[in-house]
Parts: structure tokens; sequence; C-alpha cells
């Protein structure tokens, strides 16, 4: 189950690729999913880094999978 803060973080990082806003509105968690997967495979974000762990780059599909415990 995500984590808000950190899904709240990973939005904020979507808005500054151009991705708009997964938080727009009243939503869910399986609304924002499914924005937040879109955004990812519409703006060829998959293989991106969008951050680190450890030091180590992390993939905007990194990121969801480890925030949405699925695929993306």
């Amino acid at each position: 189950m995500s984590n808000l803060s950190d899904e709240a973080w990973l939005a904020r990082r979507m808005r500054d690729h151009g991705g708009g806003d997964v938080f727009q509105g009243l939503t869910d968690i399986p609304t924002r999913r499914e924005r937040m997967r879109e955004a990812i495979k519409n703006g060829g974000l998959a293989a991106v880094t969008v951050g680190a762990s450890e030091r180590k780059p992390v993939t905007w599909s990194a990121a969801f999978e480890r925030l949405y415990g699925e695929p993306l």
C-alpha cells in the first residue's frame, strides 16, 4: 500500500516532468496509481531516473513498483 508522503514526493516529481497532478480533484489510491502509471508510460519516463536510494539511481518504474507494490 502506498505511503502518502512518498506518493506526494513522486507526484511533485511528476509535475516537475510535466506529467500533471495525480492528486487533482477527489482521489483515492487506485485513481492516483492509474494516473501515475499513465503519466509515466505516456511521458516515456519508465527508464528515466527520478531519484536515488542508497546512492543508487532509481527509475520511475522502480519507484512506482516500490510505492504501489505492483509492476508499472
